[in-house]
């Protein structure tokens, strides 16, 4: 496995949390991740983490990505591709799945596809959610 691009979080560089992700609900930073409380909707769709699949098409002729995820507890998450234009909601979902796990596990979701946009994923917490790390993979 190739990492492409790892999820980055605020950091002593930049700690506006806003470029990062966006949350609804409780959300907090930890050293080693991020932890959701139950019911929270954690998205990636940020500066800081889109993934652009588009380019990497472009230059690469790469169709297939991986995001691989480190979590525990309960949720679900969905892969989402967004269109060119950034003011309207036009994002589709590629793929969901649900997950429960008691300890940290890894997941490793497959995503493929010419017509890929700008690529990010959101977390909804059926319970307590930590996310550990995350990365588009190759």
């Amino acid at each position: 496995i190739m990492v492409i691009q790892s999820i980055v979080f605020p950091d002593e560089i930049c700690a506006t949390q806003e470029i990062y992700y966006r949350f609804k609900g409780g959300c907090q930073q930890h050293k080693k991740g991020i932890y959701l409380e139950e019911g929270t909707i954690f998205s990636t769709n940020c500066y800081m983490n889109l993934f652009d699949a588009r380019t990497w098409l472009r230059y690469t002729g790469i169709k297939i990505w991986r995001l691989r995820l480190l979590l525990s507890g309960t949720g679900s998450i969905k892969v989402l591709s967004q269109g060119q234009d950034k003011l309207e909601d036009n994002s589709l979902v590629l793929l969901e799945k649900s997950f429960t796990y008691s300890k940290c596990t890894e997941l490793l979701l497959t995503i493929q596809g010419e017509e890929l946009q700008l690529l990010y994923f959101e977390i909804e917490a059926k319970t307590e959610v930590y996310l550990y790390e995350a990365q588009y993979t190759y």
